[in-house]
């Protein structure tokens, strides 16, 4: 059980200290009435912490955070909080907060009955993917008067991954890129047969033919024409793909964003300065001063920028791929310790792709490809391999040899990237959109 704490608010210490100024004051001054007024104001502030301090089962109240759905970076979600009273008491004046920073909010509840169940919603943001781990709940009261405090803090240890974000992907030039590759890899792949799932877009009416279901006869036509008409569908090509990632840095991921902050820090306390010490400068002047500024930051955040859009490149394939079912989709992360899933299409198989991908931090280690080799390349569905990486990867020769077939290679620092995949206007061919100047479109911590 979480443990419980009393303590004094400020209202109640300025409470207190007029109280003993007017009993000093009565008794001074031989004033009999406001030394009675000291006295009850006293006594009230005595009967406030004897209140507070019989709420010690407060502790046994249950506070829960619930997050309903899949969780993506940079998208706001719902978060809902619970109190479950299993006591026969009846707590009056609650509060409760969410100390976390992405789901900062408080609650007043004026009543919570013996056994009673309440629920509160929330919105929160993650701006950055992978694990994200709760902050504390507390829950207080400091009924009647507000004098005194009793609050429990509640810590979790839950945790919730964010998903990378998805951007807009052009599905179609991307299988064009794919079926322009040579024809060895379609000589290996084989027809991928109808899936009884699989969507399909309408196209059009023809007549009627023998074999076809009776659920799609389209009855007004057909009384309309004076003969059976169905509808006709066009199903969208289904086939199978190998998406292979190389989220290569120059150093560790964490201290890049160290560094990067560091600068940055530096960079605005040099600006604060300039700004203090004379007159304003001109428009220009300042504009080409934060933008020498920001240049300092370049090797520390377009390693970084690379490596986030590359993920969401990599998210929104597999997003579009699993949107028909019928295929298979191989997915192999490369690293120290590379990851490789084979999973069906389908909305439901694409998440823990995507919960992977939200992990994947990114560093050297995937310099010299060697790692990629103890990929279990076995199962790997027989289909064309796009390889999405943040440099000029060795792993295309590579893979290309292990897999016995071409391979497509997509370097998002490449200008080609941003015809396929546009993220929201935060990337545009792998360069960070910069509004409000240099210094203006710096990512905050949490970006990142």
């Amino acid at each position: 059980r979480p443990s419980s704490r009393v303590r004094v608010t400020l209202e109640g210490l300025a409470w207190v200290l007029l109280a003993l100024l007017l009993l000093y004051q009565g008794w001074l001054r031989s004033v009999n009435l406001v030394a009675l007024l000291a006295a009850f104001l006293i006594g009230l502030w005595l009967l406030n912490l004897l209140w507070v301090l019989s709420r010690g089962r407060l502790r046994y109240v249950k506070v829960r955070r619930r997050v309903e759905g899949p969780v993506f970076a940079g998208q706001p979600f719902t978060v809902t909080l619970q109190l479950q009273n299993d006591t026969p008491v009846t707590f009056l004046g609650l509060r409760l907060t969410d100390e976390d920073r992405a789901s900062r909010h408080g609650f007043f509840l004026p009543m919570l009955k013996p056994r009673a169940s309440v629920e509160y919603f929330s919105s929160a943001v993650l701006q950055r993917r992978g694990r994200h781990t709760w902050g504390p709940l507390e829950l207080s009261t400091s009924y009647p008067f507000g004098l005194f405090r009793r609050s429990v803090r509640i810590q979790e240890n839950e945790s919730v991954i964010a998903l990378p974000r998805l951007g807009q992907l052009h599905t179609a030039r991307l299988r064009r890129l794919l079926t322009q590759l040579p024809q060895a890899a379609a000589s290996t792949q084989k027809p991928v047969p109808r899936h009884a799932g699989a969507q399909t877009d309408f196209h059009g009416l023809r007549e009627f033919r023998s074999g076809d279901s009776p659920r799609w006869i389209h009855w007004r036509t057909s009384a309309r024409v004076g003969s059976l008409m169905v509808r006709e569908f066009e199903e969208p090509p289904v086939d199978h793909l190998i998406v292979i990632l190389d989220p290569w840095l120059p150093d560790r991921a964490e201290r890049l964003r160290a560094q990067l902050l560091q600068i940055r820090r530096a960079n605005q306390e040099t600006i604060r300065l300039l700004l203090a010490a004379g007159p304003a400068p001109s428009p220009a002047k300042r504009l080409a001063k934060e933008t020498a500024l920001a240049r300092k930051e370049l090797p520390y955040r377009q390693p970084l920028e690379a490596l986030e859009l590359a993920v969401s490149l990599c998210a929104s394939v597999c997003w579009e791929w699993c949107r028909h079912a019928g295929a298979r989709l191989a997915l192999g992360i490369a690293g120290a310790q590379p990851r490789a899933f084979v999973t069906e299409t389908g909305t439901r198989h694409v998440f823990p792709l995507l919960e992977e991908l939200a992990l994947t931090e990114g560093g050297p280690d995937v310099a010299d490809a060697k790692g990629l080799l103890r990929l279990d390349l076995a199962g790997m569905p027989r289909g064309p391999v796009l390889l999405i990486t943040t440099r000029t990867s060795p792993l295309v020769d590579l893979l290309a040899a292990q897999l016995r077939r071409p391979v497509l290679a997509l370097d998002v620092n490449q200008q080609e990237v941003g015809d396929l995949f546009e993220l929201g206007g935060a990337f545009v061919n792998g360069t960070a959109h910069k509004p409000g100047g240099p210094l203006g479109h710096l990512l905050t911590q949490e970006s990142w």
